[in-house]
């Protein structure tokens, strides 16, 4: 078991408030941007990815409580049985013994321990979506905002037109699922779809969306080279981007194409519906 509070550099009785002013003076000076080589680079998205992963723990108290129980029960566990002097040793039992000697197969320890691994792989996969959420507020403006506070209901429904999206995807059945997210608002329409960047463009030009959502995995023109190519020939348009990629360099490259957002993939209805709106001033 990794010892949380070595990583955090904080001492076991820290409180909330220590443990949380320390992690983010060590998210910032482990931040990736401040290294130069690709090696240095690597390094500090793995501490980056430690320090989270350590912090999803320590900052929720049950948690915390929990992993300090499982701390104190491992260091008590230190003496080791000894092994029998070998007068004490009997002799090895034939094969017929061994089958009447055996102990019966233990479910209930099979059960603890396959709960165990799926509480652990829970809990890691909660820190790596916990560590992509601060990455994204970082880089992302709107996403701080959207993550905060959703707006009220009432002010989607006061505007007399409905906000016009565009959605730029090379698979259909991102487009379909998209589009069923958003059938019921009345606020928010799909006016057009894109299989590509350069029907993107087009379709830009003629449409003239509020947002552009854009979700695109095709080797030829990726999301960010997408997003780029709005952006440089219409400066004012509002890119979101949908992605299944999780790291840092990534997101960073994608607020520098000029995204005002980014979701993971596939995105939750209601995170859409909200980037949607702020994307557009509502």
């Amino acid at each position: 078991m990794k010892d949380y509070y070595a990583i955090l550099e904080v001492l076991p009785n820290a409180t909330q408030e220590e443990i949380k002013e320390q992690y983010f003076l060590l998210i910032q000076a482990w931040h990736p941007d401040k290294f130069r080589s690709a090696k240095q680079k690597a390094k500090a998205e793995e501490k980056s990815k430690e320090v989270n992963v350590a912090y999803t723990v320590l900052k929720d108290v049950a948690k915390r409580a929990e992993y300090d129980r499982q701390l104190s029960g491992q260091s008590s566990q230190s003496v080791r049985p000894q092994r029998p002097r070998p007068a004490e040793e009997h002799r090895r039992p034939k094969p017929a013994e061994e089958k009447r000697g055996r102990p019966a197969y233990d479910w209930g320890q099979a059960e603890r321990t396959e709960a165990e691994r799926r509480r652990t792989d829970k809990e890691a996969k909660e820190a790596d979506t916990s560590a992509l959420k601060e990455w994204v507020r970082f880089y992302f403006e709107q996403a701080r905002r959207r993550q905060s506070k959703q707006p009220p209901e009432e002010q989607h429904k006061s505007y007399p037109t409905p906000i016009r999206v565009l959605m730029v995807d090379d698979g259909t059945d991102m487009r379909l699922h998209v589009r069923k997210l958003l059938g019921s608002e009345t606020d928010i329409k799909v006016v057009g779809e894109a299989s590509n960047g350069v029907e993107a463009l087009e379709k830009f030009g003629s449409l003239m969306p509020d947002v552009t959502i854009v979700c695109m995995t095709s080797p030829a023109m990726s999301a960010i080279t997408a997003t780029e190519a709005i952006r440089r020939k219409h400066p004012l348009a509002k890119v979101i981007m949908i992605s299944g990629q999780n790291s840092t360099d990534y997101i960073r490259r994608a607020m520098t194409a000029g995204a005002c957002d980014y979701l993971t993939n596939p995105p939750p209805a209601e995170e859409l519906r909200s980037a949607i709106r702020l994307a557009a001033g509502r």
